[in-house]
């Protein structure tokens, strides 16, 4: 049988581990996607919502990596605010020509 190492951490130490693994673990995710409820008939899947405002998937990818819309995920799927799109458009319109 193996020795067993006990180690003792400051609060401070314990709070750093869990904010790395944290972050690890939401690692892409706003913190607006784990924290607030977006209605059913308000969620867009990624295409529904690339089809919304007559962009590609791709051009939809790039815009959520580069942080420029709001998104939210649980469980691994991708989805969008209805609502927040409409309003990103009413804010940029030079990125939308048809809404």
């Amino acid at each position: 049988m193996q020795n067993k190492v006990l180690y003792a951490y400051s609060e401070n130490q314990i709070e750093k581990i869990f904010e790395k693994q944290f972050n690890k673990f939401f690692k892409g995710i706003t913190p607006k996607s784990i924290t607030k409820e977006i209605p059913e008939e308000d969620r867009l899947s990624q295409q529904e919502a690339a089809s919304f405002v007559g962009k590609t998937v791709q051009t939809l990818i790039a815009w959520k990596k580069k942080k420029k819309i709001p998104f939210y995920q649980i469980e691994g799927t991708i989805f969008y605010s209805k609502s927040e799109l409409l309003e990103y458009a009413r804010n940029h319109p030079k990125d939308f020509n048809h809404l």
